[in-house]
C-alpha cells in the first residue's frame, strides 16, 4: 500500500518524528501565575505577575495539555522526510494535522516510532491530541506502556546508563561531525517564527529535526559512520601543565 507520497510500506516500519508546539490560544490570568512567598506588598505580586506572564503563556507550548500542535515531520524507514503543518496545504485546525498524519501512516504495522525525547514529548503529544479529537487509528498506534520495544528514544539511546544525561539533538549531531541545526530558528523561536508567518521555515526545520534523528539513530545501531573526523585538526595532548594548575 502507497500513502498520498506515493510511499509504498513494507512491515514492519520505523517512523521517525518531530513536533513543533505552540501555546494555547488563550492567554493565561494573572491568578495562574505564583508569586514567590516571601512577597507580601500586593502591588509587587501584581508587577511580578505581569512581568512573568509572557513567560508563563510561551511554556505552555510544553504542555501538551494547554498547548497547539503546529507542525508534524516524520520518516518512514529509509523514505524521504515529510512534514504536515497548520496553515498551508488545506491543513488549518488541530483536527486536520492529526488526521492528515493517521492517514499517511494508517497502513503502517506493526510501527517502531524514534525520536528524541519522544516517550516523554511528541508521542504523549500525539496520543493526547488524537483521544481529544477522535482520531481512534492513531492513538491506538501509539505505545502506552512504559519500557515498550516499539518506542526507541535516541535521548535514552545516547545517554546510557547514565538516566541524568538530557544531551539535545542538535549537541549529538555536532559531537558527531553530522550537519546539524542551521539558521536563527530553534525550539524556543517556533512561536516567533509563526507570529510573523514563516511557516516553511518552521517545517524545514521540523525537517532537519527528523534527518538528524534519523542519522543519530542509524549511528548508533551501526547502520551508518559518523562523517570522518578531520584528525589534523585536533590539538595534540600536552603534558605541559603548571603543577598547582588543578587541585583535586
Amino acid at each position: 500500500m502507497k500513502n498520498s507520497f506515493g510511499m509504498e510500506f513494507k512491515e514492519p516500519v520505523t517512523i521517525f518524528i518531530d513536533i513543533e508546539t505552540l501555546p494555547s490560544p488563550e492567554p493565561p490570568s494573572l491568578d495562574e501565575i505564583q508569586a514567590p512567598a516571601n512577597y507580601k506588598d500586593e502591588a509587587k505580586i501584581q508587577a511580578f505577575k505581569e512581568s512573568k506572564i509572557n513567560e508563563f503563556y510561551r511554556a505552555q507550548a510544553l504542555d501538551s495539555m494547554r498547548g497547539q500542535l503546529l507542525c508534524i515531520g516524520f520518516a518512514i524507514d529509509d523514505g524521504p522526510v515529510q512534514t504536515l503543518i497548520r496553515g498551508m496545504d488545506g491543513v488549518n485546525s488541530e483536527y486536520d494535522l492529526l488526521e492528515a498524519f493517521s492517514q499517511e501512516i494508517k497502513y503502517c504495522s506493526p510501527v517502531t516510532w524514534c525520536g528524541h525525547n519522544v516517550k516523554t514529548f511528541d508521542l504523549q503529544w500525539l496520543w493526547r491530541k488524537a483521544l481529544k479529537f477522535g482520531i481512534t487509528a492513531l492513538a491506538q498506534k501509539i505505545p502506552r506502556e512504559r519500557y515498550s520495544r516499539d518506542v526507541v528514544d535516541t535521548l535514552e539511546l545516547w545517554a546510557g546508563p547514565d538516566y541524568r544525561d538530557r544531551t539535545s539533538l542538535d549537541a549529538i549531531a555536532q559531537f558527531l561531525g553530522l550537519q546539524g541545526k542551521t539558521g536563527d530558528l530553534d525550539g524556543s523561536k517556533v512561536y516567533d517564527f509563526w507570529l510573523e508567518g514563516k511557516l516553511q521555515e518552521i517545517k524545514d526545520y521540523c525537517a532537519r529535526d527528523v534527518e538528524l534523528t534519523r542519522s543519530i539513530f542509524n549511528i548508533i545501531n551501526g547502520q551508518a559512520e559518523a562523517p570522518k573526523a578531520d584528525v589534523h585538526s585536533e590539538q595534540p595532548a600536552t603534558t605541559n601543565v603548571m603543577k598547582g594548575d588543578f587541585e583535586f
